[in-house]
């Protein structure tokens, strides 16, 4: 009976389910911090020996002096004390590397998150809400360090005395220990029952937490369209609403927790009172010393603290897998592949579509059986209507989709065969967000913690912000602000390009990237583009169509199809849609001309 007991209170005390997949999972983020973890951990089992040895020292003393051997008793009582100094040190020392392993468990864990989110593929991270995201990864991360940091050490400490403790109590008197463990079935039960929901409530808590922080997020990067638009009562009431779901939540946290309390602590007084009364008994009948029930009661005492901690325990546990299962499932996120070739094949052909057509998951194709060729050293230009899939055919050049039908090709090589980082370093990318990275204009031209001044300067001036740079008192070494506040929509797209030029790649691709500019200084940046940069294989889209007066080809795209192919000049002379767009720019044009002039 007493083994099926111990084999309990050990499924119980341990939940070796949750905690098994627990450290399975972690295990491959503390091999740094290992060493600290065992140093803890040996240092908590030390100072359970001398828990346990105190209770040996209390018997010893008593008995002695009650049979008046006082040299032995200040012998023993000396040694008691030497024995809590050493004990005080060695938990000090298992502190401070318990708190080391966990800051260095978490600084792996953390560095990994973010190289997976990294390398996570485009698709899941335009549908994901960043924020809440990153909120609820920052909390979670945060329940773990908290967990290996304080909890666990503690946990191993009162579990392990409490298991040795058992085995001594059994020596001692075998009656009494039974008598003792009356309750523990009592504590496995409601423990198990009053913490089974704390896991569920606590992870609903964090979510809605992440969303809350994701929509406080929201409204101070769109502040201005929120004033704008006077939609701050919707966006308010958005965030009320998380926040009171979150506090539901906690409630329900902190409700059950509450009846745990009341139930640990009469757990724990319960196998203490019953000691106390058939230990006095057995002490009157001889059948044990003074000295002996005082060491059963204080060995005792153990087994009820761990008693009155298991609820707690199983809730904290349940906790923390929560909160590790929303790390986990974000490192379990399939990342873009790595393999492929490396080198860069000879080839005439830079970039080059064969029967391609794509679609966004199940919706209807956005581009529909396309054929382009960009040859090495040559301008392409790309035109259509909004939603012809001008944009989409940059994303698939880029490796951030693969194609549904057809092959893409770089270098002559199918993207499939490519490493995804050396096909992406031999691209120089402007999308249509000219992103900008706190700090100042040549940190976001450069893009690297050393600067080359001859490739900035070059770059600087090809994207036409010499001029501004110039009045500027730190020049480039001026502060962009949040997200480019300090810049005009302009502005940040010409540093874009000149992070693009900069960054010396053999293909630029351009995506609206000069949207925000006059149409002069769209041209201008083109042409010296085209001038400075004729050995590179240039891809731009653009709705102006005064800008490709230059380029070596332009392609008219329409319902996700190529429908026209040649020069400027050329499909001016033909009619079709090239020409439609021609003529309704041009009447834009003179419009807005006009109504300057009056």
């Amino acid at each position: 009976m007493l083994i099926i007991l111990i084999k309990k209170i050990m499924g119980s005390f341990v939940m070796i389910r949750e905690l098994i997949a627990f450290y399975k999972r972690l295990f491959p983020f503390i091999a740094r911090s290992r060493k600290f973890g065992i140093i803890s951990i040996i240092c908590a089992l030390i100072f359970v020996g001398i828990d346990i040895g105190m209770a040996f020292f209390l018997q010893k003393i008593i008995d002695l002096a009650l049979n008046k051997f006082y040299m032995q008793v200040a012998l023993f009582a000396t040694v008691a004390c030497l024995t809590i100094i050493l004990g005080f040190a060695i938990n000090s020392m298992s502190i401070i590397n318990s708190g080391k392993f966990a800051a260095y468990t978490l600084e792996e864990l953390r560095n990994r998150i973010f190289r997976h989110l990294a390398d996570i593929s485009l698709p899941y991270l335009e549908q994901a809400k960043k924020g809440e995201l990153t909120s609820r990864l920052f909390e979670a991360c945060n329940t773990l360090h908290q967990f290996l940091k304080e909890e666990l050490p503690s946990y191993v400490h009162q579990y392990v005395r409490a298991i040795l403790a058992l085995v001594i109590l059994s020596i001692i008197n075998i009656k009494l220990l039974l008598a003792g463990l009356i309750a523990v079935p009592v504590a496995i039960f409601i423990s198990n029952k009053l913490s089974k929901a704390i896991g569920t409530y606590a992870r609903s808590e964090q979510e809605e937490h992440g969303k809350s922080n994701a929509i406080l997020l929201e409204s101070l990067s769109g502040s201005e369209i929120i004033k704008s638009f006077n939609i701050f009562d919707h966006i308010y009431q958005r965030y009320k609403t998380a926040i009171l779901k979150s506090v539901y939540y906690a409630k329900k946290v902190l409700f059950i927790e509450s009846s745990i309390i009341p139930a640990a602590v009469s757990l724990g007084l319960a196998p203490l009172l019953i000691c106390s009364i058939y230990g006095g008994y057995l002490t009157l009948n001889h059948e044990i010393t003074l000295g002996q029930l005082i060491a059963f009661i204080q060995l005792q005492n153990y087994i009820n603290e761990t008693l009155k901690a298991l609820p707690d325990f199983t809730s904290n546990v349940r906790r923390v897998t929560g909160a590790t299962q929303i790390i986990f499932d974000n490192l379990d996120i399939r990342a873009e592949e790595q393999g492929g070739d490396t080198t860069t094949p000879s080839s005439s052909k830079a970039i080059e579509f064969c029967n391609v057509s794509f679609g966004y998951q199940s919706e209807e194709p956005v581009l529909r059986d396309i054929c382009l060729t960009v040859e090495a050293g040559k301008t392409v230009a790309v035109v259509g209507p909004s939603g012809s899939g001008k944009s989409t055919l940059i994303k698939l050049i880029c490796g951030q989709y693969q194609p549904t039908e057809g092959t893409v090709a770089v270098y002559g090589r199918d993207l499939k065969n490519w490493n995804i980082e050396s096909l992406r370093g031999l691209i120089a990318l402007v999308a249509q967000d000219p992103h900008m990275f706190p700090g100042s204009i040549e940190q976001n031209i450069s893009c690297t913690e050393y600067t080359d001044s001859r490739k900035l300067a070059q770059a600087v001036e090809l994207a036409d912000l010499d001029e501004f740079i110039s009045v500027l008192p730190d020049s480039t070494g001026s502060s962009v602000g949040e997200r480019g506040n300090r810049l005009s929509g302009g502005q940040q797209q010409k540093v874009a390009i000149a992070r693009s030029i900069y960054k010396d790649a053999p293909i630029l691709l351009m995506d609206e990237a000069t949207s925000a500019l006059d149409a002069n200084s769209e041209r201008k940046i083109l042409k010296s583009l085209q001038e400075k940069l004729g050995e590179k294989s240039m891809l731009f889209v653009t709705h102006r169509l005064s800008a490709m007066e230059h380029a070596d080809l332009i392609l008219v795209m329409d319902n996700g199809r190529i429908v026209q192919m040649g020069t400027h000049q050329d499909l001016l002379r033909v009619e079709g849609l090239y020409q439609e767009l021609n003529k309704i720019q041009s009447r834009s044009n003179r419009l807005a001309i006009k109504e300057v002039t009056d």
